[in-house]
């Protein structure tokens, strides 16, 4: 497996403090810190990747995770404005949501989010949820460097 050098930076659009908290602790690599941001808001996550874009100094996320169901039309705005941005289009974007419902699933593949997760209110099942997020796309999966 590829030997990781550098910390990732990740970006979670989360409202609810405590489930921001349990992704914060689920994403942290004990060899390699990860860099973590979380924003209460599409606006406020916008308003940094628009930072990241221009400053050097703010680093670009290496992944996104979304939480839809908190920002429901504002939240399929920012999807469709990170995917048809050149520069950002290739950051993995996670939908983690507690809506099983079958438009927004459908809906956000359609406007080529990378994948969609319901997460649980559990705060064990969500640990163990976003834990499995950063084995997959922080340890397994290869990102691109831009």
């Amino acid at each position: 497996m590829e030997e990781r050098t550098a910390s990732r930076t990740i970006l979670i659009i989360e409202s609810d403090a405590n489930h921001a908290q349990v992704l914060q602790t689920a994403l942290q690599n004990e060899e390699m810190p990860q860099r973590i941001v979380v924003q209460n808001n599409v606006v406020q996550a916008t308003h940094y990747l628009s930072q990241a874009e221009e400053n050097t100094t703010v680093a670009r996320p290496d992944l996104i995770l979304l939480n839809l169901k908190e920002f429901e039309n504002e939240g399929k705005q920012f999807i469709t404005e990170i995917k048809t941005n050149p520069k950002l289009k290739r950051i993995p974007l996670i939908i983690l949501t507690t809506s099983a419902d079958q438009a927004d699933i459908f809906q956000c593949y359609a406007l080529q989010s990378n994948c969609y997760v319901i997460k649980s209110d559990d705060t064990q099942e969500l640990l163990a949820i976003a834990k499995k997020i950063k084995d997959f796309w922080l340890e397994i999966v290869t990102l691109p460097m831009e």
